[in-house]
C-alpha cells in the first residue's frame, strides 16, 4: 500500500528521518527508505526530488556494499529518473550496467532479467533507437514467456512496449496484436479501471488513430484519461499526457476547439512547477498546440508554438532524432501557410532526412512528411516534383490502410492539383472529387475539413469549364471560412479568387473585379506585394481589368505579376505564360500590336513546350496569337491560329460551351480579313447564339458582338463567297460577267 500525491511524500520523507535518528546517517536501511521517499516523488511526478533521493540511497548503498553489490532496483529507478529528466545518456548507461551485473551474477536467462530489459528498452526508446528497443523487449518477453511462474503484470507492460517499437517500426498488425494482447492480460489481472491499464489503452487508441479509427481512437483515450484523473488527481503529469493524446482524437474528429481546450489544460498543468523536469511533454504539447493554431487559421500563433517546441527537442533529444523531426514538418508547414516557400523547404527536407535514416524509405511515418514536401515543390512552380512525391506518399498509404482511406485525403489532393498545375484537367477533377466525397462521409458537408477539397474542385471544374458548379463549390468553401475564420482572414483568399473567376466566366466582371481585388488585399497584407502567392491574383484581376475595357491598368497588373513571377521561377516558367499573355492583350487595345504580337508569342513559346499543342491553355493564346498576327497584316497565320485554337476547344469543351465565344469571334475575324464576309458573319452568329443562352439579352458582351454583325454586309443571298472561290475559277467568273455587260 502507498499514499499517493503530497501525503505519500510526507510519509515515506517522516520515515527515512526517524530511521535517521535512530541508527544514524548512511544505515543500510535508509537507502530502502530513501528508495521509498523517491518512489513517493515519482508519483507525484517530481522526477528531480525522485533523482536526488536515490542518489543518497546509492551512495549509501555503494559505501556499505560496494559498487558492485548495490541493490539494483535502485539503480533501474535512478536510471529512470534520468529518463524522465530527459538524460537519456546517462539513464542508458545506469540500466546497462544493472544488465551486466545481472547476467554476471544470474546468467542470461534469469526471470529477473525481464523487468531490466523492460526499463533499458524504454531508454532506447528515448534515444530513438527503435530496432534495439524491439531486440531487447522480445528477448524480456521469451524470458517471461518461458518461466514457469508466468508474471502476467510484467508480460502485459512488455506487450504495450514492444507494440510501440512496432509501430516506431512500421508494422502496425504486430502492434495491434501486441497491444490488444497486454489489454486482455491486464483486464484479467486488475480489472476494467486500474491504472495499470493506463499505458496500454493509450497506446492502442493512438494505434486506432494512425489506422483512421477515430471513434475507437476517442473512447480509449477518455477511458485512458478518466482512469488518469482518478488516480492521480487533475493536476498531475500524467493527466497532461492522457489529456494530450485525447486531443488527437478529437483533432481526426474534427473537433479542433475541443482539441484546444484540452491541451490548453494539459499545458497548464505542466505549468512552472513542472515544465521544467518535464521538458519533453512540454514539446509534445507546444507542438500539439502548434498543429492546432494552424488548423485555426492562426500561423503566426502556430509558428511560435513550434519554435518552443523545436528548441526543447533538440536540447532534450538532439537535432537528428524522430521526435525532432516532426517538430521540424509541422514547423515547415507553419511556414509554408505564412508563404516562406524556402524556409518551409528547407525545415521539411531536414525533416524527411530524419525519418528517412530512422525509418527507411517506406514507412508511414514518412507519408505526410512526402506530401508536404511535394505541396511546397508546387508552390514553387516544380509540379514534376509535387507529382512525384505526393505518389509516393499515396503508395505508403495505400500499402498501410488500403486504398481510399480517409488519412489520405490531404495527398489525393496534392495529386489533384499536381496534375492540375501540368495540365490534366481530368485527372485534377478525379482526385478532387474523390477527397471531397471521402471528406463529406467523415465529416458531412459543412465542415471545415471540406474547405481544401472544395476550393480544389472548384477549380478543377472551372477549368473544365463548368463555371456555374465552381461557382457554388467555392461560394461553399467560403461560407465555410468566413465562419470559421470570418471575413478577412489569410485561408479566404484562395475562396475568393475561384469565385470570382466562375462569376466572371458567367459573365459578372464586375463581381468577378470585386472578389479578387478583396483577395488581393488579404494575400499583399499577409504575404507582401511581392509574393508569387500575390502574382497570380495580380493576373486573374489583370484579366479582369481587360474584359472592363481598362487596358492601362491591366498592363500595370499584368508588369507587376509578370516581375514578381520572372524573380521568383525565372523567364520561362509555366506560371509566366498567363500574365505574357494577359500583357499582349493590354498592348494591344493600347495599339501596340507589334508587343501584343511578341509577348503572345514568348507566351505561346513557354506553354507548348510545357504542354504541348493539345491543351486549353495553349489555344487561349493562340487566339490571342491570331488576333496579333491579323494586326500586322499576317491574315493566313491568323486564320489557322484561330482555326486550330477553335478544333481543340469544341473537342475539350464542346461546341455549344460559353468558352467557345472568344475562339468564334476571333475565327470570324480572320475570315473577314481574308475577304470572307459570309464565314465572318456565320463564326459571329455561332457565338451571339451562345452568348445569348447564357446572359442577358442588354449585356454588354452580346450588345457587342451585335454591333459587329450589325455591320457586316448581309451576303447571304450568294451562294458563295466570292473569297472562297479558287483563282481559275475567279478568272472564269470574271470573264462571264464581261461576256454579260457586253452583250448588254
Amino acid at each position: 500500500m502507498y499514499y499517493s500525491g503530497q501525503l505519500g511524500v510526507e510519509v515515506a520523507e517522516a520515515a527515512q528521518q526517524i530511521m535517521e535518528k535512530k541508527f544514524g546517517a548512511g544505515h543500510a536501511l535508509e537507502s530502502f527508505l530513501l528508495g521509498q521517499v523517491g518512489a513517493a516523488y515519482s508519483r507525484q511526478g517530481n522526477f528531480e526530488k525522485q533523482r536526488q533521493a536515490l542518489e543518497q540511497a546509492f551512495e549509501i548503498e555503494s559505501k556499505s556494499k560496494g559498487p558492485d553489490d548495490v541493490n539494483t532496483d535502485i539503480l533501474i529507478d535512478l536510471g529512470t529518473a534520468n529518463g524522465n529528466l530527459g538524460n537519456v545518456t546517462e539513464q542508458k548507461r545506469l540500466l546497462e550496467r544493472v544488465l551486466a551485473l545481472q547476467e554476471k551474477k544470474y546468467g542470461s536467462t534469469w526471470p529477473a532479467l525481464a523487468m531490466t530489459l523492460l526499463h533499458l528498452s524504454l531508454a532506447y526508446e528515448h534515444s530513438g533507437e527503435a530496432l534495439k528497443q524491439k531486440e531487447l523487449l522480445e528477448r524480456a518477453l521469451a524470458i517471461v514467456e518461458q518461466d514457469p511462474v508466468n508474471d502476467n503484470h510484467l508480460l502485459g507492460s512488455i506487450l504495450v512496449n514492444l507494440g510501440n517499437a512496432y509501430s516506431k517500426l512500421g508494422d502496425l498488425q504486430q502492434q495491434k496484436q501486441c497491444t490488444e494482447r497486454a489489454v486482455r492480460i491486464q483486464e484479467q489481472i486488475f480489472g476494467k479501471m486500474h491504472r495499470e491499464l493506463i499505458p496500454s489503452l493509450s497506446s492502442l487508441g493512438n494505434l486506432h488513430g494512425t489506422l483512421g479509427n477515430y471513434q475507437e481512437e476517442k473512447d480509449l483515450l477518455f477511458r485512458a484519461s478518466e482512469m488518469a484523473e482518478k488516480e492521480y488527481g487533475l493536476n498531475h503529469p500524467l493527466v497532461a499526457i492522457s489529456l494530450t493524446n485525447l486531443s488527437n482524437a478529437y483533432l481526426h474528429l474534427g473537433d479542433v476547439h475541443e482539441m484546444k481546450r484540452l491541451l490548453e489544460k494539459a499545458l497548464s498543468i505542466i505549468g512552472d512547477e513542472h515544465q521544467k523536469t518535464h521538458r519533453s511533454l512540454m514539446a509534445c504539447v507546444l507542438t500539439n498546440l502548434g498543429n492546432c493554431a494552424s488548423i485555426m487559421g492562426n500561423a503566426h500563433d502556430a509558428k511560435q508554438f513550434l519554435e518552443r517546441s523545436l528548441a526543447i527537442k533538440e536540447e532534450e533529444y538532439g537535432p537528428e532524432h524522430t521526435d525532432t523531426a516532426i517538430t521540424l514538418a509541422n514547423l515547415g508547414r507553419a511556414e509554408k501557410t505564412l508563404g516562406r516557400t524556402l524556409d518551409a523547404k528547407q525545415l521539411v527536407e531536414r525533416a524527411l532526412a530524419i525519418q528517412e535514416t530512422s525509418f527507411g524509405s517506406d514507412h508511414i511515418n514518412i507519408a505526410t512528411t512526402l506530401v508536404t514536401l511535394g505541396c511546397i515543390f508546387g508552390l514553387q512552380g516544380d509540379a514534376h516534383k509535387q507529382l512525384e512525391l505526393s505518389k509516393r506518399g499515396l503508395e505508403i498509404q495505400d500499402l498501410h490502410y488500403g486504398p481510399g482511406h480517409q488519412s489520405s485525403e490531404g495527398t489525393l489532393l496534392s495529386l489533384g492539383l499536381a496534375y492540375g498545375s501540368l495540365g490534366d484537367e481530368q485527372q485534377h477533377l478525379q482526385y478532387a472529387e474523390k477527397a471531397l466525397q471521402m471528406q463529406e462521409e467523415a465529416h458531412g458537408d459543412d465542415h471545415r475539413e471540406l474547405i481544401s477539397a472544395l476550393i480544389c474542385l472548384s477549380e478543377a471544374v472551372g477549368n473544365l469549364g463548368d463555371a456555374t458548379r465552381q461557382k457554388e463549390l467555392a461560394a461553399r468553401a467560403l461560407r465555410i471560412l468566413e465562419r470559421e475564420f470570418g471575413a478577412d482572414h489569410r485561408e479566404i483568399a484562395p475562396a475568393l479568387v475561384s469565385l470570382g473567376q466562375a462569376c466572371g466566366k458567367l459573365g459578372d466582371a464586375s463581381t468577378e473585379k470585386c472578389h479578387l481585388e478583396k483577395a488581393l488585399r488579404i494575400q499583399e497584407r499577409e504575404y507582401g506585394s511581392e509574393h508569387c502567392i500575390s502574382a497570380y491574383t495580380l493576373t486573374c484581376l489583370s484579366f479582369t481589368y481587360g474584359t472592363l475595357l481598362d487596358a492601362q491598368q491591366q498592363k500595370n497588373l499584368a508588369e507587376r505579376a509578370l516581375a514578381i513571377q520572372t524573380s521568383e521561377f525565372g523567364p520561362h516558367h509555366r506560371f509566366l505564360a498567363r500574365s505574357l499573355r494577359s500583357l499582349g492583350y493590354a498592348h494591344g487595345s493600347l495599339g501596340d500590336v507589334e508587343l501584343k504580337l511578341d509577348f503572345m508569342k514568348q507566351a505561346l513559346q513557354i506553354e507548348m513546350h510545357e504542354y504541348g499543342n493539345e491543351h486549353r491553355e495553349v489555344a487561349f493564346t493562340k487566339i490571342g496569337f491570331s488576333e496579333a498576327c491579323r494586326g500586322v497584316g499576317r491574315p493566313k497565320q491568323s486564320l489557322k491560329l484561330a482555326q486550330e485554337a477553335l478544333l481543340f476547344q469544341e473537342r475539350f469543351y464542346g461546341s455549344q460551351h460559353r468558352e467557345l465565344v472568344h475562339a468564334l469571334t476571333n475565327l470570324g475575324s480572320a475570315w473577314a480579313a481574308m475577304g470572307n464576309a459570309r464565314k465572318h458573319r456565320l463564326f459571329l452568329e455561332r457565338a451571339l447564339a451562345i452568348q445569348e443562352g447564357n446572359l442577358a439579352p442588354d449585356h454588354p458582351d452580346v450588345l457587342r458582338i451585335q454591333q459587329s454583325l450589325a455591320k457586316i454586309e448581309d451576303t447571304s443571298w450568294l451562294p458563295f463567297d466570292i473569297s472562297e472561290l479558287s483563282r481559275p475559277m475567279l478568272i472564269a467568273l470574271t470573264f462571264f460577267v464581261l461576256c454579260i455587260s457586253f452583250m448588254l
